[in-house]
């Protein structure tokens, strides 16, 4: 995943960012945050996808392993303690959280200049196969551009 590496980094030697993926669903972006070197929990409203993550853990080698933990919980009720993560990445589910109950918590669990990753995967357009495949699978309609969007809850916090 060529954003989370844009996102995060690999980590200076004895740097390694403390990350939280939020809606982790069956773990992908949790294996790509462990395997650049950063130490992550993931987790998840569902039990069933993070045990999908679990299983595949063992999979890997284990300096990545090792890196991984999970925990049931939402972005309205994080389980984690006050200030403990350097980074919070949520891929392709904010769009499932209650914005105001989920900065809260986000903001609770964040350290001081910490970051949030939000991110969605959208059809890059511009593109003419992409073109013709959308418009077989999206006949008639022109989506809106939200490439370059920023939802409410995060306008004017931060960088962009």
């Amino acid at each position: 995943m060529p954003l989370v590496s844009w996102l995060l980094g690999s980590p200076s030697r004895g740097h390694r960012l403390a990350v939280l993926d939020l809606g982790a669903g069956t773990g992908l972006g949790t294996r790509t945050i462990a395997t650049l070197g950063h130490v992550v929990t993931a987790v998840d409203t569902v039990d069933d996808m993070l045990s999908v993550l679990r299983k595949v853990r063992k999979e890997l080698p284990h300096r990545v392993a090792g890196r991984i933990t999970t925990a049931t919980g939402s972005a309205e009720r994080i389980p984690l303690r006050n200030r403990s993560v350097d980074a919070i990445s949520c891929l392709q589910a904010w769009h499932w959280v209650d914005p105001a109950r989920a900065m809260a918590e986000c903001d609770r669990v964040l350290r001081p200049n910490g970051m949030v990753g939000l991110a969605w995967h959208t059809w890059d357009r511009t593109s003419e196969w992409v073109k013709a495949l959308a418009a077989i699978i999206e006949p008639g309609e022109t989506p809106a551009d939200r490439t370059r969007s920023v939802p409410a809850e995060f306008a004017g916090r931060g960088t962009f």
